[in-house]
């Protein structure tokens, strides 16, 4: 996954944490009011999207207490699921917003893509969102 404009890929949190992470140019992932993230999540067993998504945001909501929320965003591209994460109990990610969708690789093993942007504050996502869309539109989403 490129970084898009105005940001740049940080490569030790890229390594700690197993996925493509960006922060705006100048910030250090410590730093950053927003990151944005790209992981593949394999999907061993094929489960269709809305039911992986269903799967992954109740074992979400159980572990993240009662004051957490889910919403259903709408999305720039049919096959992308897009929701929002309310944690307010969580002091660096209260807020955030995954797009998920399907893949697969060159040897037909099939993943959940996750695009999201995770940030300290609501102002935060909001700016970033419309980066979010970008990268939904630029993927090549089978």
């Amino acid at each position: 996954m490129k970084a898009p404009d105005g940001w740049a890929r940080d490569e030790a949190a890229s390594l700690k944490y197993g996925a493509s992470m960006f922060v705006p140019n100048g910030k250090s992932f410590g730093k950053a009011e927003a990151i944005i993230y790209a992981e593949g999540r394999y999907n061993e067993d094929r489960t269709e999207l809305a039911r992986w998504v269903a799967a992954s945001d109740r074992d979400w909501a159980t572990e993240a207490g009662d004051n957490a929320k889910i919403t259903t965003l709408p999305s720039v591209n049919p096959k992308v699921i897009i929701n929002r994460y309310d944690n307010p109990s969580l002091k660096d990610q209260p807020v955030e917003v995954i797009a998920h969708y399907a893949d697969r690789d060159k040897d037909g093993n099939s993943y959940v893509v996750r695009l999201a942007v995770s940030g300290r504050t609501e102002a935060a996502v909001r700016a970033a969102m419309p980066l979010l869309d970008k990268m939904i539109v630029g993927a090549k989403i089978p």
